[in-house]
């Protein structure tokens, strides 16, 4: 399954897998400088495929616009997200990360993600557990026809 995110690069699946892994690797006692630019790298990979998911499913039910916010309040609108005050920090993380980076500004950044981060994970495997359970369900279904 590909996915195109917002800045027509194709995040697939897999590179949100293995981003993911990395995400859930890295821990807030050994972040290093070099760490910090795969904690934003990852983050962004995961942000990006976990809103197109939720486009995805909401397309299903309404048309939508792709605006990050917006996309965000309608998901929390069709219950596909249940607290939208942090999926706005998570947001608002993500947008910080469109500012040019200078090194200590990137140390303050993935601070600060790896502050989010235990949520964000939490968060991110509700989201990708209902999708696969939808995809389930669309696969036996259409195997029986």
């Amino acid at each position: 399954m590909d996915v195109i995110n917002q800045n027509s690069k194709e995040v697939t699946f897999k590179e949100f897998e293995c981003a993911y892994k990395i995400l859930n690797k890295i821990k807030r006692d050994n972040l290093t400088v070099k760490n910090a630019e795969v904690v934003i790298k990852t983050f962004e990979i995961c942000y990006n495929f976990v809103l197109k998911i939720m486009e995805i499913k909401i397309v299903g039910v309404k048309s939508v616009i792709s605006l990050p916010k917006y996309l965000l309040v309608t998901a929390a609108r069709y219950n596909l997200i249940n607290d939208l005050e942090m999926w706005m920090i998570f947001y608002n993380e993500k947008d910080r990360l469109v500012v040019n980076l200078g090194n200590i500004y990137k140390g303050k950044l993935a601070c600060s993600i790896m502050k989010i981060l235990p949520i964000f994970k939490i968060k991110v495997d509700k989201i990708m557990k209902s999708f696969e359970v939808k995809n389930k369900v669309i696969d036996q279904y259409n195997k029986r026809k």
